[in-house]
């Protein structure tokens, strides 16, 4: 993760996307139109969201995201715009 660049993970990102609209958990997921458990599974990494997922999150925070994901398909960075 190279964090001079802004690139973090998906973990990471659902955090960070939720956390700037100052919104707890419930808050955001209800504003998102999902379960608090399901951003609580997305934050801990137990669970990885779907790039559409990624971008209502994004969209309800008022950012936009930049998605880079290796050929092979397992390793995958965001960044956010």
């Amino acid at each position: 993760m190279n964090k001079e660049a802004g690139i973090i993970g998906s973990q990471q990102l659902v955090r960070t996307i939720r956390l700037s609209t100052g919104l707890k958990q419930k808050e955001f997921a209800f504003k998102c139109n999902y379960s608090e458990s399901l951003i609580a599974l997305f934050e801990s990494g137990k669970r990885t969201p779907k790039l559409e997922q990624l971008v209502i999150m994004a969209e309800q925070a008022n950012m936009s995201i930049k998605v880079m994901a290796c050929s092979d398909g397992v390793e995958h960075s965001f960044e956010l715009v």
